[in-house]
């Protein structure tokens, strides 16, 4: 296992690697410095990407094939049996995402550190080897972002809707506009900060040799006293994706009129998104444990920094 800082040899073969700029960083300057990180190290990152796009490209293709078509006479039985056809597969795409995920986050922590971060392969061998941990880590936390949603609107719907209704009865139609306003930045909130936390259960996993349920764990721990935060990190990170989602389906429609071959294009315009959801990632995981933890601190003083990469 491979140091990152060691010691100087005094020999001019090997120069030890430059310090990253590691430092607390708002939440703005953490998705630019992921941009960048991204940037600089765009070439095996995309070639990476490329590696897990094509296998989820052709599990996606043979989930559309063995998917039932719908009958008209008994479209519930229809509806079962396209769930029941399609649960093996969603099942082998969740896990073969969080492998590719976690291997882009491998890559991304290797650059950040100042190691070379050229083998993309290696990167994806070293997420195969932790597929059931990624597993784990990804179903039950983003199982548990979409139920702790859920019950926050529906906790949140019939109080604010009660409020909303009473304030444009009494002629405030923009207030009760604001009111609801309000209830859905609440509820977005809430499930980005639950989205980071399962976020930052990937490089507990690859970087810490963490196990599914204790990656989660530990992504709770970074995020303590740092909720809102982190939250306002991901939901510019899910603002700036969605953007680029929709230019690019905007895009492939506009200029092919395939719809077959313009999903093919909006796929491959959307190649690099991973890659910098990943880079982002990986600097708010450092940033969280420079906060809590003193990580700069430790490089300061010598101890080493590692990054497995095997």
């Amino acid at each position: 296992m491979p140091a990152l800082h060691a010691a100087a040899s005094g020999s001019d073969l090997h120069p030890p690697p430059v310090l990253p700029d590691l430092r607390p960083r708002s939440a703005t300057e953490v998705v630019d410095a992921g941009i960048q990180l991204f940037r600089r190290h765009a070439g095996p990152m995309l070639v990476l990407a490329a590696l897990v796009a094509i296998p989820q490209w052709l599990i996606s293709l043979a989930m559309s094939t063995v998917m039932p078509m719908p009958d008209a006479t008994d479209p519930f039985a229809a509806l079962s049996g396209s769930v029941l056809a399609v649960i093996p597969g969603f099942l082998v795409l969740i896990a073969w995402l969080g492998v590719g995920f976690g291997a882009m986050v491998q890559l991304g922590a290797v650059a950040y550190l100042g190691q070379p971060a050229d083998d993309a392969f290696g990167a994806l061998r070293r997420g195969v080897r932790f597929t059931r941990p990624l597993f784990v880590a990804n179903l039950f936390g983003y199982l548990r972002a979409v139920v702790v949603t859920l019950l926050v609107t529906f906790v949140l719907t019939i109080p604010t809707s009660m409020m909303a209704s009473r304030v444009v009865g009494a002629g405030q139609s923009i207030l009760g506009g604001v009111i609801v306003a309000a209830m859905v930045v609440v509820i977005l909130m809430i499930f980005c900060a639950e989205l980071g936390r399962v976020l930052l259960a990937t490089p507990a996993v690859m970087l810490e040799d963490a196990g599914g349920l204790r990656a989660l764990k530990r992504g709770r721990t970074l995020t303590a006293s740092y909720v809102a935060r982190a939250a306002a990190l991901i939901f510019i990170t899910v603002v700036i994706a969605a953007v680029i989602s929709f230019g690019a389906v905007f895009v492939a429609t506009t200029l092919v009129p395939s719809a077959a071959v313009a999903s093919a294009m909006a796929s491959l315009l959307m190649l690099p998104l991973s890659p910098v959801i990943a880079c982002v990632t990986v600097v708010l995981y450092y940033d969280l444990r420079i906060r809590k933890e003193g990580f700069d601190i430790d490089l300061l003083v010598g101890t080493p920094a590692t990054v497995p990469v095997a």
